[in-house]
C-alpha cells in the first residue's frame, strides 16, 4: 500500500470512527472487541481513549492514531525502525532508560505530540 500523510489523516479518522468505512454494527463489534483499558482489537488498539495502529517495515516506522475526546487524528512517519528507551533486547538509540518506555520513534514522537495535544499517550511497553 502507497500513501501519504493527508491519506492516513483521513483513514486514521475512518478507521476510530468507522465513517464512510463500515456499518454501524460492524465498527460496534470492532470498539467493543478490545480486551481492556490497553488492549488490541479487530484490526486497532486502543490506549487511554487513543483508537489506531502502528506499523513497521526494515528502515521504516509510523503511529496512527485517533483521539476519541477531541477528535484529533495524529500520524507520524519516520525513516528510522531503531527503537530507544529500556529495551532489555533490541539495540536502541540513545536514552535514559530509567525514563522512557522501550518504544519506536514513531511512537516516541507520537507520545510527545499528544502530551503537547494535552491527552498524552502511554504505550504498552515493549521488551
Amino acid at each position: 500500500m502507497i500513501s501519504n500523510t493527508p491519506d492516513l489523516l483521513t483513514y486514521g479518522r475512518a478507521l476510530a470512527t468507522g465513517q464512510g468505512l463500515l456499518e454501524t454494527a460492524s465498527q460496534t463489534e470492532r470498539l467493543t472487541s478490545f480486551p481492556g483499558a490497553a488492549g488490541y482489537g479487530i484490526a486497532l488498539g486502543c490506549i487511554g481513549g487513543w483508537v489506531g495502529h502502528t506499523g513497521e517495515l526494515p528502515g521504516y516506522n509510523t503511529s496512527l492514531f485517533y483521539d476519541t475526546t477531541t477528535d484529533t487524528t495524529v500520524v507520524v512517519q519516520t525513516n528510522s525502525d531503531i527503537p530507544s528507551g529500556d529495551c532489555e533486547v533490541s539495540a536502541v538509540l540513545t536514552d535514559d532508560p530509567r525514563t522512557a518506555v522501550c518504544s519506536s520513534p514513531a511512537t516516541r514522537m507520537f507520545v510527545a505530540l499528544s502530551t503537547a495535544l494535552g491527552h498524552t499517550f502511554t504505550p504498552n511497553p515493549s521488551k
